[in-house]
């Protein structure tokens, strides 16, 4: 799976996270993109957008909660579980094209 991650993506997804955007936070938050899109997938995402809406939130919360500054970043993991696990469910987001897996 090859991703391009923008700068502006990047940006967006630092500031979701509410971290200073350093050279630093950028290495880290990369990673973390590509784990975000590698989980998805382990999830049975099979087509990964990072442009579309549903799978840009899945990041975003993914990201927050494995950041590990935030207080509430198992609530975070949470949310972005149910979200995974839905759009697994859902067919837009099944190379196939259908909710069959």
């Amino acid at each position: 799976m090859a991703l391009t991650i923008t700068a502006a993506y990047l940006s967006e997804i630092i500031k979701a996270i509410r971290v200073k955007e350093t050279t630093t936070s950028k290495e880290e938050v990369t990673l973390l993109i590509k784990a975000a899109a590698a989980d998805l997938q382990r999830r049975g995402v099979g087509i990964i957008d990072l442009d579309d809406s549903l799978t840009k939130q899945a990041v975003k919360l993914y990201c927050k909660g494995h950041y590990g500054y935030d207080k509430d970043n198992e609530r975070f993991i949470h949310a972005y579980e149910s979200l995974a696990d839905g759009m697994a469910l859902f067919g837009n987001y099944d190379e196939d094209g259908d909710s069959d897996g």
